[in-house]
């Protein structure tokens, strides 16, 4: 039997395997008292700092794994919020494991789900607070979004070539 070897199932192994590794990570501390969620409407067109989509949940040891465009180190703890359907639904606080693509945060309040949006809980000094590195990458997340298809379809492209040039190159 072999198994398809595909970017879609390496990333749901690697969600899987990071799952299991860091099912522990939120259970070290306290056991925190579940709290009423207060889901309210939220306009998200103010200047929020995205940082990606939660991929797994883990309810018993309160954590989300989160896949992120953004390779950022926050402080632990530092607060996020996710939000599904426009409305929020789980304060969280970041935690430090963090593998590239992915970032883990404890759940402090809330119910998250597969697929909500994770940002940064808004402060009026994002602008002075991301780093250059941060500001690129939502630059190029940005750019993304705006492009047509085919526009997007030669830009990843274009991306997989020089991945490919820059590995043939530290090889050789």
């Amino acid at each position: 039997m072999r198994i398809l070897d595909t970017e879609a199932t390496r990333a749901v192994l690697l969600a899987l395997g990071m799952g299991i590794l860091l099912s522990g990570c939120a259970g070290l501390g306290e056991e925190p008292e579940p709290e009423e969620t207060d889901t309210q409407r939220v306009d998200l067109s103010d200047k929020r700092v995205f940082l990606g989509n939660v991929t797994l949940v883990n309810e018993d040891s309160r954590f989300v794994l989160i896949k992120t465009p953004v390779n950022q180190r926050l402080q632990p703890g530092f607060p996020l919020q996710s939000f599904r359907d426009r409305e929020l639904s789980a304060e969280l606080g970041f935690s430090p494991e963090q593998i590239h693509g992915f970032m883990t945060a404890d759940i402090r309040e809330g119910a998250p789900a597969v697929g909500d949006q994770v940002y940064l809980r808004y402060t009026e000094d994002f602008e002075t607070s991301m780093s250059p590195r941060m500001q690129q990458a939502m630059e190029k997340l940005e750019r993304e979004e705006n492009m047509g298809f085919f526009e997007k379809w030669r830009y990843k492209r274009e991306q997989k070539r020089r991945a490919r040039q820059k590995r043939r190159a530290s090889e050789g």
